[in-house]
């Protein structure tokens, strides 16, 4: 039983750390002084809807996969849900990762070229996003995988 809704579980415990990190994301811009002028950082500071959101679709995920395990006819291939969990979480990783380094180290605007210590963080929380949607691919393919999978064991044994 246990083996069986391991997958909702990650998807859950993913929600979690996602809260835990986007704690670590700064509210907003850096206001005053010299971090006014300063606007290539935007997605770079995510803002707190970001991590809100990120992990709200980790708990839909956890819901729809526990509904596809209550099923045993649409039951995923643990192989594949594992790759679309792991896509995901890198992907998400990769997408806060920057605002959670701008927000403990603020080097960046230290940098004698800050523009492209910026462009670099954006360009990482891009990917990020990538590797997010490349994630939903292969959910579709595990919904895809599991429909073929039922309707080829419901096939009668004589072919046609």
């Amino acid at each position: 039983m246990v083996r069986r809704f391991w997958l909702p579980a990650a998807w859950l415990a993913g929600a979690a750390l996602i809260w835990f990190v986007s704690a670590l994301q700064p509210v907003g811009s850096p206001i005053g002084g010299d971090d006014a002028h300063y606007n290539a950082t935007y997605h770079v500071i995510a803002h707190a809807h970001y991590g809100m959101s990120l992990a709200l679709t980790f708990m839909v995920f956890a819901a729809v996969y526990l509904g596809l395990e209550a099923l045993p006819t649409l039951r995923p291939r643990p192989l594949l849900a594992a790759g679309h969990l792991a896509l995901m979480w890198i992907g998400v990783v990769l997408i806060l990762a920057p605002g959670v380094l701008y927000r403990l180290n603020r080097s960046p605007e230290r940098f004698a070229d800050a523009r492209a210590a910026f462009a670099l963080l954006n360009t990482v929380s891009f990917v990020g996003y990538l590797l997010t949607l490349a994630s939903l691919v292969v959910f579709a393919a595990v919904l895809i995988d599991g429909l073929a999978r039922r309707f080829k064991r419901r096939a009668p044994a004589g072919g046609v």
